[in-house]
């Protein structure tokens, strides 16, 4: 719908619409005063969280891991404490995600993939961010069941993990 609908926690209320074209995803800073939204374009929003507005929109160049391959869709932003954000970055022609950390203070991304080669073979999956923004726990987007748990600097700490089939 193009739009980030706010409610309130206490009347369970619409008060706010705000528009973003393409959103996929929001994460709330470690600080509470930004909303990340993550978008289908190649575009990372920040909401104001005090006056429910755009406050900036950041435009991505993308990464080209392999020549005549980008990719520039930042689908899933998570914020971390130190203030950059995890991205799963995805291809415009495909649904293959690539992981990178997001620097909004000089809006450049890094491929985290070439530092652990042997991780996300077939593209990294879902992302989940620790309550206290310290940590992100990915996961590939095959049948591996292999999972990493990544700092807010985008070192691993744990992994990579393979999952038991039961």
């Amino acid at each position: 719908m193009n739009r980030v609908d706010v409610f309130s926690t206490a009347t369970y209320s619409r008060v706010a619409q705000v528009s973003v074209p393409g959103a996929t995803s929001a994460d709330l800073s470690a600080d509470g005063s930004t909303v990340w939204v993550g978008t289908a374009l190649e575009r990372i929003a920040a909401i104001d969280t005090s006056g429910l507005r755009v406050k900036n929109r950041y435009s991505l160049t993308g990464l080209t891991p392999l020549p005549g391959t980008i990719f520039s869709r930042p689908i899933e932003v998570l914020s971390l404490s130190n203030g950059k954000c995890m991205v799963r970055l995805r291809q415009p022609v495909s649904s293959e995600a690539l992981l990178a950390l997001w620097d909004p203070a000089s809006n450049s991304l890094t491929d985290l993939l070439p530092l652990y080669p042997a991780l996300f073979q077939q593209g990294v999956g879902v992302l989940a961010r620790s309550g206290d923004h310290l940590k992100v726990l990915a996961a590939a987007n095959d049948s591996s069941g292999e999972l990493a748990l990544f700092d807010p600097g985008g070192r691993i700490l744990v992994g990579p993990l393979h999952l038991a089939r039961v």
